[in-house]
């Protein structure tokens, strides 16, 4: 007769069991999340046609390795099925386009030589087989922040037709690329913590971070007038409280001179939280102690780093933390039902998510919010340098092929 497994060993099976099947669905959730960017196909090239574009083929300083490529091959016309071409009008730059210009990375995460850019608007110039799109409509979309040698910072770009969506027609085009990718950030994690318009929140406070900068301009307006919170504050320096107080935030913070904790803790805690400098302020809002959090509130973490060039922006450790406290926040809850609860999840393109936004947008209800612009691909080095600052007011736009008037 076969040996029986004995009491403690089927013990032993059991737990393992019940640990190892979380942990390994834990780990594919966030690995399919953080290669979602990896999934969208690349638009085939034409080496017989050639265009201006800003590129890089090694990592550095973003001053020393972006230069003007006068003969880069456009993507390939007509369209692949799938694929739209547009002629860029412009291209909003972002924290995350410098970071992954300054941070070596692997060719199958950053195909190089590669242009410089994600988020963009402009002209649909060839619309494949299989897309929604015309020739000649106006559209905006966020590109694909891995996998992909396309950016924005060119003539001429190209991406799966998912990664676009027809253009607010209010804004003027060149305005609406400042929109796709803060407004995906802050759309996506709020949808993960289940915050949808329509819902009574006119007793609820709402607490951004760096509510003056891209993602924090567009949250206070997102928070406030689409999803309802009766109170939003936001963390700003003094020169710009008026400013955020103008998008929708009902009281300032300056955390220049007072520890957002005091403030916060002094209006009973908020419910809600938009952290785009997780990376500093994450702990510190945690902190039973500090009495940000009021129970069962929502913490939305933005994966982020210092602006200045450090150690952890190349580090996994980084890009796991906001994953690995979401999960722990869910663990913790099957005790303490009213701790408070953590979201994060890498911004991807989509497509239907900006035909939303452009609604909203239409509606009056949000605005893109640009500090400065800048006109013509040679000046995208002095862009990225005002941008590295850290200090700009919300984005940061480069005129790549002229100003067009309002969309049709």
């Amino acid at each position: 007769a076969r040996p029986q497994p004995s009491v403690a060993k089927m013990r032993l099976g059991a737990a393992a069991t019940i640990i190892l099947v979380p942990f390994a669905s834990f780990i594919g959730h966030e690995v399919w999340q953080v290669t979602s960017n990896l999934r969208f196909p690349v638009a085939p090239s034409d080496p017989t046609a050639t265009m201006r574009a800003a590129v890089y083929g090694i990592h550095g300083k973003t001053k020393d390795v972006l230069t003007m490529d006068e003969a880069r091959a456009q993507p390939q016309q007509p369209a692949a099925p799938g694929f739209i071409v547009i002629r860029v009008i412009a291209a909003a730059l972002n924290p995350v386009d410098f970071k992954q210009i300054r941070n070596s990375q692997p060719g199958f995460l950053v195909p190089k030589p590669r242009i410089a850019g994600f988020d963009v608007s402009g002209v649909v110039l060839s619309a494949g087989e299989g897309t929604d799109f015309k020739v000649g409509e106006a559209v905006y979309g966020m590109l694909p922040l891995m996998g992909s040698a396309w950016g924005s910072l060119a003539e001429v770009t190209a991406a799966d037709a998912r990664c676009f969506a027809r253009a607010p027609t209010t804004i003027p085009l060149e305005a609406a690329s400042a929109l796709p990718l803060v407004g995906l950030t802050v759309m996506q994690v709020f949808e993960q913590a289940g915050l949808f318009a329509g819902e009574k929140r006119k007793e609820q406070t709402m607490l951004v971070q760096a509510a003056a900068g891209g993602v924090g301009s567009f949250a206070v307006q997102f928070a406030r007038h689409v999803l309802g919170f009766g109170r939003v504050l936001g963390t700003c320096s003094a020169r710009n409280a008026e400013y955020v107080r103008e998008l929708g935030a009902t009281a300032t913070v300056d955390y220049t001179h007072e520890p957002f904790e005091e403030a916060v803790r002094a209006i009973g805690g908020v419910d809600a939280v938009l952290d785009p400098m997780a990376w500093s302020y994450m702990d510190r809002t945690l902190d039973p102690a500090n009495g940000v959090l009021r129970p069962g509130a929502n913490y939305c973490h933005i994966l982020s780093t210092d602006w200045q060039e450090n150690s952890a922006e190349a580090s996994l450790v980084t890009v796991l933390q906001g994953p690995y406290q979401k999960w722990r926040s869910r663990f913790l809850k099957l005790f303490a039902p009213d701790s408070p609860q953590i979201f994060t999840t890498p911004v991807q393109p989509d497509g239907a998510g900006l035909a939303r936004l452009a609604r909203i947008v239409d509606d009056g209800l949000v605005r893109p919010v640009i500090g400065r612009y800048f006109d013509g691909l040679g000046s995208a080095v002095e862009a990225f340098e005002y941008l590295e600052t850290g200090h700009a007011r919300g984005k940061v736009v480069i005129r790549v092929s002229g100003v067009q008037e309002t969309s049709a």
